[in-house]
């Protein structure tokens, strides 16, 4: 189970991206239960994390199509 503190995404990387004309894509649910403030290990039936700063292919790889929607209306894709 990973620091929910760490892995949370504050306001502040938001304001940075927002004043560099980047677009923030929060991401903190893909890996963590807002309601249960956890970021487990095994997401589903998936290990999550290769080592503590890794993902997992498998897992990289069930994120696919959560990625791409994230990036259609920044890249104008819609």
């Amino acid at each position: 189970k990973r620091d929910w503190s760490s892995d949370v995404c504050s306001s502040d990387l938001k304001s940075a991206a927002n004043a560099k004309g980047a677009t923030f894509i929060d991401t903190t649910s893909w890996f963590c239960s807002i309601s249960s403030r956890q970021c487990p290990s095994v997401i589903g039936n998936y290990v999550a994390y290769r080592d503590a700063g890794h993902l997992s292919f498998t897992y990289a790889a069930t994120l696919s199509g959560l990625v791409t929607e994230a990036l259609r209306t920044p890249l104008g894709l819609k």
